[in-house]
């Protein structure tokens, strides 16, 4: 079995893997959103040099270098325009709307947190100050809910066992062509639908690998029960502990997202086409995600209880959708 994966940690700068820019309003916004992220890069910098600067005119004046107390500028300055940089960034990247909202919230609170230094009304400012903690309470709040949520998929992704992300889920769907928005369609449900099922066809690669493995991610995401197998490591199993291989059976039948690897790509044992016949017989409430070399119509078939090809076809016809893996 292969190690399961680990997906990032939540960060509202982070790849959100669904999110991706949207050529919307043409030019215009494609301009703005340049023009905001040239700010947005020129206020760090303004925020950088003048807290530099503060810093050291403090220093100065510490050991007696500098008399005067009342500087130039306050730290207001760096503040606010950090603040100012940090939501320009959010507002110009495809962000996902939990990711945008933190965004947000942290850069009006640096915003506000500078503005505050040039009141005097005692009772505004306090006002501020707390409205300041409680966006940066909102924004740790948000942060521990996506990372706990972050936690349980990562169980889930382990108890899976599906295997290490070859790639950006974009990267693959691009490569797919004109099955992209149903394949999509299947990643947003988590292929929740009963007797909705996905065949995976295309030579054993890193972009077949990937697709089964998105289909995991979204049905764990789901927060469903889902087993993946290598079928060829099933069969070496059965050759070595036949009861490794029973094991890995009754953990597929009480899955309700089953992901079999390679199907048809090597020989199986007697008894692993067996018991992979009487899987896709007896378990009638799962879904299953089938990747082969040959589309569900090309499988040869087997004798008797082995034919584990012909059982399927007799449970996905007419349910089964099939994608092309393309490398």
């Amino acid at each position: 079995m292969q190690p399961a994966v680990s997906e990032p940690s939540f960060d509202e700068f982070a790849s959100t893997g669904s999110a991706q820019p949207r050529s919307v309003g043409g030019r215009f916004v494609g301009a703005m959103r340049v023009a905001l992220q040239w700010a947005s890069r020129g206020a760090l910098w303004f925020a950088g040099l003048t807290a530099l600067t503060l810093l050291a005119l403090r220093i100065l004046h510490t050991v007696g270098w500098s008399p005067a107390e009342d500087f130039p500028f306050k730290s207001a300055w760096p503040l606010i325009a950090i603040g100012f940089s940090y939501t320009a960034l959010v507002l110009t990247l495809p962000r996902t709307p939990g990711q945008r909202t933190i965004g947000l919230l942290v850069g009006t609170a640096f915003i506000l947190w500078g503005a505050e230094q040039y009141l005097t009304n005692p009772t505004a400012i306090a006002v501020i100050d707390d409205f300041v903690v409680l966006l940066f309470v909102f924004d740790l709040g948000m942060v521990v809910k996506e990372n706990l949520a972050k936690a349980q998929l990562d169980s889930r992704l382990a108890a899976a066992g599906l295997p290490p992300a070859f790639d950006d889920a974009l990267v693959f769907l691009a490569r797919r062509g004109e099955d992209d928005a149903e394949f999509r369609r299947l990643l947003e449900t988590g292929i929740v639908g009963r007797g909705e099922h996905a065949l995976i066809v295309g030579r054993p690669n890193a972009a077949r690998l990937e697709l089964a493995r998105l289909l995991g991610v979204a049905a764990c995401r789901q927060g469903r029960r889902v087993s993946w197998i290598d079928v060829a490591n099933l069969s070496r199993l059965m050759d070595g502990a036949p009861e490794a291989d029973q094991d890995a059976f009754r953990r597929l039948a009480a899955s309700e997202v089953v992901i079999l690897e390679g199907l048809g790509d090597t020989p199986l044992s007697a008894e692993t086409s067996r018991e992979l016949a009487a899987l896709f017989r007896n378990s009638d409430f799962a879904n299953f995600v089938l990747t082969s070399r040959s589309p569900l119509d090309e499988w040869p078939t087997h004798d008797g209880e082995l034919d584990w090809p012909r059982a399927a076809r007799e449970r996905f016809a007419g349910h089964i959708k099939e994608f092309r893996a393309i490398s």
